[in-house]
């Protein structure tokens, strides 16, 4: 489900991206220099407004599916499902489509941290993967890491550990 939804979400995004590239400061201002040379006040504007308010419409409407999926995925995988909700309300998604969270606890979860670490998260400082049983090696940390429990794991290996990082 996630590797066909991603294609999807990136075709979405690159459909209103085109969209809004037909939007531009100069169309604005082309009209504006058509109006001081020719005074015309009759000058049609509405089309534009309303293309905009549709992809305006539309976005919104995607941003409403991406949360949908991006819950069913955490689903998938977050091994908490009691706290789900707690941690989708900690969460916040930058202008990357990147969730930055402090602490990120996937202590217990089935999938492997490379999968999701690198590509979704951003600005953690702690991160909590013990108990994956089938975790032997971790990818790249976060530079900004502060505290790393990834006991009772299968690891033969570290990545480079962060300055100032605390392993418990």
């Amino acid at each position: 489900m996630s590797n066909r939804y991603c294609s999807k979400f990136k075709q979405k995004l690159e459909e209103i991206k085109g969209k809004l590239a037909e939007i531009t400061p100069k169309y604005f201002e082309d009209l504006l220099s058509k109006y001081k040379a020719t005074g015309d006040k009759n000058i049609n504007i509405e089309e534009k407004l309303d293309k905009i308010n549709k992809i305006l419409q539309e976005i919104e409407e995607f941003k409403k599916e991406y949360e949908e999926k991006f819950k069913e995925l955490l689903i998938e995988w977050y091994p908490k499902r009691e706290k789900l909700d707690e941690f989708i309300k900690s969460i916040k998604i930058n202008g990357k489509g990147r969730v930055e969270i402090e602490v990120l606890d996937v202590s217990y979860c089935l999938l492997p941290l490379s999968l999701y670490l690198p590509s979704l998260f951003e600005k953690i400082k702690v991160l909590r993967c013990n108990n994956n049983h089938f975790l032997s090696s971790l990818p790249k940390l976060p530079d900004g890491l502060k505290e790393l429990d990834c006991s009772y794991n299968q690891l033969t290996s570290l990545p480079e550990l962060p300055d100032g990082l605390k392993v418990f």
